[in-house]
């Protein structure tokens, strides 16, 4: 927390415990923001070394409700199948809280759920992939792309991969993509089209 940015309108500390030779505490804080005025309440774990000593100081974790938010969500919304944009919805509180894994493992969700709605299950991922290009869903690059998204899926879920922050990112920018393009760009180019004035 900068002094510049926040007003610390309360804190608090937990009594602590000692643990392999450290001394763990919590500190909690009620701050407003110095711009916006949205208030926010901060949880710090801290390890310290039991002389005192903060040079000997860990920050374990730091919470923050409500969460910041780390993407911005689309104003096309509303135009997704209902089950769909709860699915994405959820994607994106994983995302803003930092679960990543969570994040990666509900794309993958959500890009079958996405083939399911327009092609129908066809029994493998493979094999609604190649259903959305023969009916010109996604072309044959974005189907690459798709099977990169799907591969980090599986990478999480069955070989201990653990993405960051600029991978979830990627992947939710990706899914983002296909979404609009599978259920939002026909309806945009048509809009623009019509309001395109014709050639004399």
């Amino acid at each position: 927390m900068r002094a510049n940015k926040h007003h610390i309108m309360f804190t608090d500390r937990s009594d602590g415990v000692y643990r392999e030779g450290f001394f763990e505490f919590d500190e909690f804080f009620v701050v407003i923001c110095g711009g916006c005025e949205t208030r926010s309440f901060i949880k710090k774990s801290i390890r310290r070394r039991p002389d005192g000593n903060d040079s000997g100081e860990e920050v374990l974790s730091f919470d923050m409700f409500p969460p910041r938010v780390l993407r911005k969500i689309p104003n096309w919304l509303e135009k997704l199948p209902n089950e769909v944009c709860k699915i994405y919805e959820e994607i994106n509180r994983a995302h803003q809280c930092g679960f990543f894994r969570l994040c990666t493992m509900g794309a993958r969700s959500l890009i079958e759920r996405v083939m399911i709605d327009k092609v129908g299950d066809n029994g493998s991922f493979k094999k609604n992939l190649d259903a959305m290009v023969n009916n010109k869903h996604i072309s044959e690059s974005q189907k690459e792309f798709l099977d990169s998204m799907i591969e980090m899926g599986h990478a999480v879920m069955h070989r201990g991969y653990s993405p960051d922050e600029n991978a979830a990112s990627t992947l939710l920018d990706l899914s983002d993509a296909i979404v609009f393009i599978t259920y939002v760009a026909k309806e945009r180019g048509d809009a623009l089209k019509l309001s395109t004035p014709p050639r004399n």
